[in-house]
């Protein structure tokens, strides 16, 4: 598996790219969030419950991850510019 370069090392357009990617990344996962959260609030009312129920707290550690990469490429683009 190939290695990722610190953000330290990218150009101020990579970590514009990479920054734009990972917002929609983190959109997605909210979406996701949203969407199994109510579907697991849903199937626990009708049917009781199940290993579903508890997959959006499973799935919200992955979400974790991915909100906190964002906000390294976040502070570090605001680095870059002067603002921290």
């Amino acid at each position: 598996m190939a290695t990722e370069k610190p953000l330290s090392e990218l150009s101020m357009d990579e970590l514009q790219a990479k920054e734009k990617s990972m917002k929609s990344s983190v959109n997605l996962w909210t979406a996701l969030l949203i969407l199994m959260a109510l579907g697991a609030i849903a199937n626990t009312i009708l049917d009781g419950f199940s290993a579903a129920t508890f997959m959006p707290i499973i799935f919200a550690a992955i979400f974790t991850s991915v909100h906190g990469n964002w906000k390294k490429v976040k502070a570090e683009i605001a680095a870059r510019n002067g603002l921290i």
